[in-house]
């Protein structure tokens, strides 16, 4: 799968629809492109723009979206009910936007387990990432560091997963 986004321009939908389209034909048929729906920055944050900019540009079996799970479970909710069948991918990813800091997940461990039984509720049945571990965006944001605390966040996901 390749994670991407589309703008921000609410009357360039139509144009990221047919952007979307000519890619996935130049895409080997066994790649799924994963719409990030990404808050802020994307049309596509809305469930049901993002709906019908999908609907207009592939099939479901090549275009595709992620979630987060540092969403609010009313808005998950939104995202399923509007395009449920194309949500495969979830990022693990608890960043508190203000301060801009990360949790560990064995600290939020209750937390995780909620949303994990959310989106199960929901028919996800999909794969999983971590995207931020603790110490992101910190003077500990360093590839050492932060493969150890991926590391180990990494164990808590399993075993609520499992």
């Amino acid at each position: 799968g390749i994670k991407f986004n589309v703008g921000n321009d609410p009357s360039a939908r139509d144009a990221y629809a047919e952007r979307i389209a000519a890619w996935l034909d130049e895409l080997p048929p066994t790649v799924t492109l994963l719409c990030e729906c990404h808050h802020g920055i994307s049309i596509a944050e809305d469930p049901a723009t993002a709906a019908r900019i999908f609907d207009a540009a592939g099939p479901v079996d090549r275009l595709g979206a992620i979630v987060h799970t540092h969403e609010d479970p009313d808005h998950i909710r939104c995202r399923f009910d509007a395009y449920g069948d194309r949500i495969g991918h979830v990022h693990v990813n608890f960043i508190d936007f203000p301060t801009l800091t990360t949790p560990r997940l064995r600290e939020i461990r209750g937390r995780l387990e909620s949303q994990v039984e959310l989106l199960r509720s929901l028919g996800f049945d999909g794969s999983w990432t971590i995207e931020f571990s603790h110490g992101v965006l910190s003077e500990q944001d360093e590839p050492g560091r932060l493969i150890d605390e991926a590391s180990s966040d990494l164990e808590i996901l399993r075993d609520v997963l499992a």
